[in-house]
């Protein structure tokens, strides 16, 4: 499995077989025939001649040859859709079926949604990442979108490497998901910002369960928006996180006057106790605390 995170200009990748970790690439944009980057949109044309990527990676971290690719996208804010809903809001009796219309006609179940380029997917409120999701009429459900301008080009992509792929995530929600699983969230009620590079996604969880989720444009914003709703939110002592994509234009000394805890290099080395050592194309074995090596690692194994 390679399993990568697109954002605007850049490729990280990690490699893993039979689910153990064993190689990093911290800059795969480098390549001639990388994935194509969020910037390239629908302009995307592959490389027909040299070495595959996926073969280079398989055989310098000494994997199979086949494999399969998982996608993290930093996609542009208007290129995704993130919302959560009941089935009883929808009027729509289960999952399956919400999925089956929502695939075929989403503007008659999503009001005022006028475009039809967008897959579609649905998790529990748990943000179970694997298994069929299952809720009641009442229970929360989240709906995610994608357009077809992110997902076809590496679709053709993998396709030309030969490789499956086993899916392509919106950044916000592989974040909150690994969050929920690796955070105390079952202890305290939490608040996650995740700041991508077009956008900034909150989501609140309590018990482990997704319970709100706002889309701003900045981490100001974020900030705002939850002092501005606190009552509605009903929460308890909250704890709040941060996950960055680059370095916000506050400074992280203001972040931490604001109780945010960044969730960065020291945060993991405390929160998950051993770094992540892996291969680099040097050769060379390398210990990551960064957040993205942790996160692809936990994303490959599910």
């Amino acid at each position: 499995m390679i399993s990568f995170h697109v954002g605007e200009n850049e490729i990280e990748a990690l490699v893993s077989y039979k689910k153990k970790p064993i190689g990093f690439e911290d800059e795969l944009h480098r390549d001639a025939d990388a994935p194509p980057t969020m910037a390239y949109g629908q302009a995307y044309k592959p490389t027909m001649s040299g070495r595959k990527v996926s073969t280079k990676l398989a055989s310098r971290y000494h994997v199979p040859q086949r494999c399969q690719h998982l996608f993290v996208v930093d996609a542009p804010a208007e290129e995704v859709f993130l919302n959560l809903f009941t089935l009883e809001k929808l009027r729509r009796r289960n999952v399956e079926e919400a999925l089956a219309d929502l695939r075929q006609a989403p503007g008659q179940i999503l009001s005022g949604w006028n475009r039809n380029d967008f897959r579609w997917h649905i998790l529990d409120a748990n943000l179970r990442l694997s298994g069929s999701p299952k809720a009641s009429s009442e229970e929360l459900i989240l709906v995610m979108g994608l357009s077809e301008s992110v997902c076809s080009p590496l679709e053709v992509w993998s396709d030309g490497q030969g490789a499956a792929i086993v899916g392509i995530l919106p950044l916000p929600v592989a974040v909150l998901a690994w969050c929920n699983a690796v955070l105390p969230t079952d202890k305290k009620h939490s608040i996650i910002l995740v700041a991508g590079e077009t956008g900034v996604v909150v989501g609140i969880i309590k018990e482990r369960k997704l319970t709100n989720l706002l889309k701003v444009q900045t981490i100001e914003d974020a900030l705002a928006n939850v002092r501005r709703n606190a009552d509605e939110f009903a929460l308890e002592d909250p704890a709040m996180y941060l996950w960055y994509s680059k370095p916000p234009a506050i400074s992280d000394d203001e972040l931490t006057q604001e109780g945010l805890t960044i969730i960065d290099q020291e945060h993991l080395r405390a929160t998950l106790g051993a770094p992540l050592v892996l291969m680099q194309s040097t050769g060379k074995r390398v210990s990551h605390d960064g957040p993205m090596p942790h996160l692809l690692n936990w994303l490959a194994k599910q």
